[in-house]
Formats: C-alpha cells, structure tokens, sequence
C-alpha cells in the first residue's frame, strides 16, 4: 500500500509518454511504407520497408536543398558574429554572394532582423585593388542595411596564383595580417554583443 502512489505515477507517466510519443513513432514507420501500404485498412503492422518515398520527396521538390537553406537560416539566426567573403566581379559584388544574402530575408521577423547585433567581418578578392576596394565599400552598405555592424576593418586581398599554399596557408604577409585582424575584430564584436544579449 506504501508503494501504491508511486506506482500510479509511474504508469501515468508511461501512458503519457506513450500518448506523446506514438505518433511520431507511427509517422516514421509509415514514412517506410509504399503509398498503398501507408493507407491500407485496417493499418499493416507488418511489411516490407522501402525508401521510395525518400528517393520520391527528394525528385518532386528538391528537398536536401530546401533542408540546407533551413540550416543556413538557423544558423545564421543564433550566431553572434560571421564573416562574408566576396569576389570582385565588375566592381561589386557576385551575383552567388547576392543571392547567398539573400536568404537573410527569412530573418526579417525574427527578435534580431537581419544581421542586427551581429559583428560582420568582409573579405573582399579580386586581382586588383581598385576592385577589392570597390567590392568592399558594396558589402558594408549591404551589411549596414541589414542592419549589421560591420569590423572597422575590411580585408582588400589580391588574389593570385601562390597565395595560399597548398595546405591553404596564407604566404602574403600583407594578406595574412588582414585576415587576422577581421577574424580577431569579429570575435572581439561577437564577445562584445554576448555580454548585451538579452
């Protein structure tokens, strides 16, 4: 009789697991199933699984895609401080960078919209420093739209055969120095907002 509460405890909890959890396990069980199998009465417990579905999602909508965006969104939502490398391409910045930046539109209505309270580092390349230079002074209008703070300083690299070795090793001093001082701004800038976060 002692023990008679705690046992009635413990069964209330596996029945409420059970109830939580059921569907889940039913959807993943049924998402192994044919489409005839997964809407057969009365429900087949027994059958052989399939992956067709998986390989079927993937063909009609470009899931794994959609799934990398999502990761990308979530990432970038919770971060504190990135870095943005662009190359120079006709005086600004690529159209894949553009579009990359893009995908901070999911973020317009979250608590921090865009890239607020972020430290942003830029990395601009290109095989000159008129471009580099042009292509830098592009992103921070872009990040100061997003309403992001960009480091003081901004990377202008030129790029050329032997800048890196093969173990990507920056050889320039001028360029190793730049890196440097963005990766250690943007840190400085992501510890600075940890300690304002709300």
């Amino acid at each position: 009789m002692k023990h008679l509460p705690l046992v009635i405890r413990s069964v209330a909890a596996w029945a409420i697991t059970l109830l939580i959890f059921f569907p889940l396990f039913w959807l993943f069980l049924t998402s192994f199933k044919t489409e005839l199998q997964a809407i057969s009465v009365p429900p087949l417990l027994t059958f052989t699984p399939t992956l067709e579905n998986f390989t079927e999602v993937q063909e009609r909508s470009d899931y794994l895609l959609y799934a990398k965006n999502s990761l990308i969104t979530s990432v970038l939502s919770t971060v504190l401080g990135l870095l943005i490398a662009a190359p120079g391409y006709h005086g600004t910045i690529s159209g894949l960078v553009k579009n990359a930046l893009d995908f901070l539109e999911d973020l317009s209505k979250d608590e921090r919209p865009y890239l607020d309270g972020r430290a942003v580092g830029l990395i601009a390349t290109a095989y000159g420093d008129q471009a580099t230079m042009s292509t830098l002074i592009t992103m921070r209008a872009i990040v100061h739209a997003l309403r992001g703070w960009p480091t003081p300083m901004g990377a202008t690299i030129r790029t050329y055969q032997g800048l890196f070795s093969p173990d990507g090793e920056c050889l320039e001093d001028r360029a190793r120095m730049q890196l440097e001082m963005v990766g250690g701004q943007v840190l400085r800038g992501a510890q600075a907002f940890a300690g304002t976060a709300s």
